[in-house]
């Protein structure tokens, strides 16, 4: 925007709302921008809401337009030196983890937690820090970990959805599923061409396919080991999964082995043939 804003036009084009209801803002205008002080607004969700704009020639400058944000708080101190830069509220389960809005406590039964990303003011290094409800700082990357530890020990690599299909699922009944290889790979990195289109994919990218393609590979042999039906031209297509029919005391079988994610799957649902 880089004409000057009309603030008369401000005042009565910009609205605030939280949980529906519009609520006073202090807008000021400062050329051509507008400033919103939100320093005396509650921890929530908040969209604002800017109608027909006009600069000072009273020329149409936007159009209606909204947009959300979120005004949160801390419950921990920072230390010195430390900028924030996001905030992230979770509800600590037993096995789950629930993100909050701000200002929502953590439900019964769970732990309330502050997920800090901070960068040091001199050497702009990022860290993360971690408060409880009380402000407490704690180790907040070790609580999650518990979390993915007793979700394994419960689960093992299986979805939580499949496990609870399970639950209600007798032993000869077939399950159809989809088994995901443990993807540690980084991301690739090339260079585009910009004269003209890609038509197939860089040698980088296709050995990673191939790496891929082992480890599907793999999966097969342990699946044809349990007496699985596999979807021979998926197992070998590009898709990241082998999509499978397993008996369902056998899929707690599989979630043993070192796979990366056994979840349901309706294999009827797998369309095309992306072997090519």
């Amino acid at each position: 925007m880089s004409r000057n804003v009309d603030s008369e036009s401000a005042q009565g084009a910009v609205r605030l709302f939280k949980a529906g209801n519009q609520i006073p803002i202090i807008v000021a205008v400062r050329g051509n921008a507008i400033k919103l002080y939100t320093e005396n607004l509650s921890p929530a969700s908040y969209k604002v809401s800017v109608g027909k704009l006009l600069d000072t020639d009273g020329q149409l400058l936007l159009e209606p337009t909204a947009t959300s944000f979120n005004v949160g708080s801390l419950r921990g101190t920072i230390p010195n030196g430390f900028r924030a830069m996001n905030v992230v509220y979770l509800a600590i389960g037993d096995i789950s983890t629930t993100r909050l809005c701000p200002g929502e406590p953590a439900p019964d039964g769970t732990t309330y937690a502050e997920i800090v990303k901070a960068v040091n003011v001199e050497t702009r290094k990022s860290v993360e820090f971690a408060f409880d409800a009380e402000g407490n700082q704690f180790d907040g990357p070790a609580l999650v970990d518990e979390v993915g530890a007793r979700r394994l020990a419960k689960f093992g690599h299986m979805d939580e959805t499949l496990w609870n299909r399970l639950q209600e699922s007798a032993d000869n009944d077939v399950i159809d599923i989809a088994v995901w290889p443990k993807i540690d790979l980084k991301p690739v990195v090339y260079e585009k061409p910009n004269d003209r289109m890609m038509t197939w994919p860089p040698p980088e990218e296709l050995e990673r396919l191939k790496v891929l393609q082992r480890k599907k590979a793999k999966i097969v042999d342990i699946l044809n080991h349990l007496g699985a039906t596999v979807e021979r031209r998926h197992a070998t297509g590009r898709i990241p999964f082998v999509p499978a029919s397993l008996r369902a005391v056998d899929v707690y079988k599989l979630a043993k082995f070192d796979v990366g994610l056994v979840s349901y799957e309706d294999c009827s649902f797998v369309l095309g043939d992306d072997s090519d």
